[in-house]
């Protein structure tokens, strides 16, 4: 992933995402090294970046969810407020707030993990496996995330608008 990363950066293609901005992009990239794919070409560094946004969420989200005290809405409306509506349009805001309002209670998620997960490990899942399962995602979520976003500070890029 590195590698791939700071090839694109080395060669002005992380940002190109679309045809019409790849034509911006190409602009910036020295004559003798535009070669015909990058007319059309979908950056790697690019997905990173909403994959970056995607773990950021998660990590919130699972931060929020482990406390008993929150209710998995409220933990969903403010991890998605904080790590990915900042970076959606009015469109999908509107559909995100729809989506967690439809949220499941915490009571309904707890069951339904432990009725999945003593079924697929073949033992009885607890409340308290499913809370540190909770806090192996947030951790997770973190560390990849904040691997992700090491790549783009690595370039001296701290922020890429969407």
């Amino acid at each position: 992933m590195d590698s791939v990363v700071d090839f694109e950066f080395k060669n002005h293609m992380a940002l190109m995402v679309q045809k019409s901005y790849n034509s911006e992009q190409i602009k910036k990239i020295p004559k003798d090294k535009i070669q015909p794919f990058m007319k059309n070409y979908k950056s790697v560094s690019w997905a990173l970046l909403m994959g970056a946004w995607f773990f950021d969420f998660i990590g919130a989200l699972m931060k929020r969810v482990k406390q008993k005290d929150y209710a998995i809405s409220t933990a969903a409306r403010e991890a998605y407020h904080e790590k990915l509506g900042p970076h959606h349009n009015w469109l999908l805001r509107s559909a995100a707030s729809i989506g967690i309002s439809a949220c499941v209670s915490r009571t309904s998620l707890i069951d339904s993990i432990i009725k999945e997960q003593s079924m697929v490990q073949g033992k009885r899942f607890t409340e308290e496996n499913c809370y540190e399962l909770f806090e192996i995602m947030a951790t997770k979520a973190e560390k990849i995330g904040t691997h992700i976003w090491s790549l783009y500070a690595k370039h001296n890029v701290d922020r890429i608008d969407d």
